[in-house]
Protein backbone atom coordinates (compact mmCIF):
# COMPACT_ATOMS: atom_id res chain seq x y z
CA UNK A 1 0.00 0.00 0.00
CA UNK A 2 1.23 3.51 -0.84
CA UNK A 3 2.45 5.80 1.91
CA UNK A 4 2.20 9.58 1.85
CA UNK A 5 5.64 11.06 1.25
CA UNK A 6 4.88 14.80 0.96
CA UNK A 7 2.03 16.81 2.41
CA UNK A 8 1.52 20.40 1.23
CA UNK A 9 4.97 20.30 -0.36
CA UNK A 10 6.98 19.05 2.61
CA UNK A 11 8.33 15.53 3.19
CA UNK A 12 6.79 13.98 6.29
CA UNK A 13 10.22 12.67 7.31
CA UNK A 14 11.45 16.24 7.80
CA UNK A 15 8.24 17.91 9.00
CA UNK A 16 9.08 21.15 10.83
CA UNK A 17 7.52 24.43 11.99
CA UNK A 18 7.69 25.92 8.48
CA UNK A 19 5.83 22.90 7.09
CA UNK A 20 3.26 23.11 9.86
CA UNK A 21 2.64 26.84 9.25
CA UNK A 22 2.39 26.26 5.51
CA UNK A 23 -0.10 23.41 5.91
CA UNK A 24 -2.39 25.54 8.11
CA UNK A 25 -2.85 27.80 5.08
CA UNK A 26 -3.03 24.79 2.70
CA UNK A 27 -0.32 26.44 0.60
CA UNK A 28 1.49 24.70 -2.23
CA UNK A 29 5.11 25.93 -2.27
CA UNK A 30 5.50 24.67 -5.84
CA UNK A 31 2.66 26.82 -7.21
CA UNK A 32 2.97 29.68 -4.73
CA UNK A 33 -0.78 29.43 -4.09
CA UNK A 34 -3.30 27.43 -2.15
CA UNK A 35 -3.28 23.73 -3.04
CA UNK A 36 -5.77 23.08 -5.83
CA UNK A 37 -5.83 19.29 -5.49
CA UNK A 38 -4.39 18.67 -8.95
CA UNK A 39 -6.10 16.05 -11.06
CA UNK A 40 -8.15 14.88 -8.07
CA UNK A 41 -9.44 18.32 -7.12
CA UNK A 42 -13.09 17.29 -7.33
CA UNK A 43 -12.53 14.16 -5.26
CA UNK A 44 -9.95 15.31 -2.73
CA UNK A 45 -11.63 18.44 -1.39
CA UNK A 46 -12.51 18.24 2.29
CA UNK A 47 -15.48 20.28 3.49
CA UNK A 48 -14.31 21.55 6.86
CA UNK A 49 -17.81 22.59 7.85
CA UNK A 50 -18.64 18.88 7.86
CA UNK A 51 -15.33 17.84 9.44
CA UNK A 52 -15.19 19.89 12.62
CA UNK A 53 -12.39 17.64 13.90
CA UNK A 54 -10.08 19.02 11.18
CA UNK A 55 -10.97 22.71 11.52
CA UNK A 56 -8.24 23.35 14.11
CA UNK A 57 -5.61 22.39 11.52
CA UNK A 58 -6.92 24.85 8.90
CA UNK A 59 -8.16 27.97 10.72
CA UNK A 60 -10.40 30.21 8.64
CA UNK A 61 -10.80 27.79 5.73
CA UNK A 62 -14.09 26.17 4.74
CA UNK A 63 -12.71 23.80 2.10
CA UNK A 64 -9.24 22.30 1.87
CA UNK A 65 -7.63 19.90 -0.57
CA UNK A 66 -6.00 16.77 0.81
CA UNK A 67 -2.59 18.29 0.01
CA UNK A 68 -0.89 15.03 -0.91
CA UNK A 69 1.95 15.93 -3.30
CA UNK A 70 3.66 12.60 -3.63
CA UNK A 71 3.29 8.98 -2.63
CA UNK A 72 5.77 6.21 -2.06
CA UNK A 73 4.09 3.04 -3.41
CA UNK A 74 7.14 0.97 -2.46
CA UNK A 75 10.72 1.69 -1.35
CA UNK A 76 12.68 3.51 -4.04
CA UNK A 77 9.61 4.43 -6.11
CA UNK A 78 7.68 7.71 -5.96
CA UNK A 79 4.53 9.06 -7.57
CA UNK A 80 4.66 12.84 -7.92
CA UNK A 81 2.04 15.38 -9.02
CA UNK A 82 2.68 16.87 -12.45
CA UNK A 83 2.59 20.42 -11.05
CA UNK A 84 5.71 19.70 -9.01
CA UNK A 85 7.64 18.47 -12.03
CA UNK A 86 6.52 21.45 -14.12
CA UNK A 87 7.41 23.98 -11.41
CA UNK A 88 10.89 22.49 -11.05
CA UNK A 89 11.36 22.71 -14.81
CA UNK A 90 10.80 26.50 -14.69
CA UNK A 91 13.67 27.04 -12.23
Amino acid sequence: MSKIFELFGYPLETWNEEAKANSKRAMCPFMGAQCDGGGNRYLSGINLEQRKDLQKYFPGLKLVQAGICSLRPKPGLFQVRNEICLSLRKK
